[in-house]
C-alpha cells in the first residue's frame, strides 16, 4: 500500500468562490488599481489575481464593491503568498488585518455563505 504525502491544510476557514469588482493599493502606491479578478474569500482572507507582483508580508488595502451599494468595504490586508501565473499576472493570498466596515463585511459574507449553501444543495 502506497503512502501519499498530503499537504497540511493551512487555511483557518473555508473559502467561497465569488465574483465582484475589487480594487487594491499596494504599500507606497498613491492610487487604487483594479484587480484582474477576485478568486475566493473567507472570514480570514481572500485570493486575488493582480497585474503586478506583491511582496510577501507587504501591506495592501482592498476595496470590495458589493452589488447594490455605492460605498466600498475597505479591508487592510497582508500578503501571505504570491505566485506568477498566466499572462504576467500574479495570484496572491491575503490575510485580513483590519476591516473598517466590519458589520457590512459580516453581512456580506453571511449572504455569500447562504448563496453558496443554497447552490450546493441545488446541484
Amino acid at each position: 500500500m502506497a503512502l501519499f504525502n498530503r499537504k497540511k491544510e493551512r487555511r483557518a476557514s473555508q473559502r467561497i468562490s465569488f465574483c465582484m469588482p475589487v480594487e487594491y493599493k499596494l504599500t507606497g502606491s498613491k492610487k487604487f488599481r483594479k484587480a484582474v479578478s477576485c478568486e475566493d474569500i473567507s472570514g480570514g482572507g481572500l485570493r486575488l489575481l493582480l497585474p503586478e507582483e506583491a511582496g510577501i508580508k507587504e501591506n495592501i488595502t482592498v476595496l470590495l464593491f458589493p452589488r447594490d451599494t455605492k460605498t466600498p468595504i475597505t479591508i487592510h490586508c497582508n500578503v501571505v503568498w504570491c505566485k506568477r501565473c498566466e499572462k504576467d499576472n500574479y495570484m496572491i493570498g491575503l490575510k485580513f488585518l483590519k476591516i473598517k466596515e466590519k458589520d457590512r463585511f459580516v453581512e456580506f459574507l453571511c449572504e455569500k455563505l447562504i448563496d453558496f449553501s443554497f447552490n450546493e444543495k441545488v446541484r
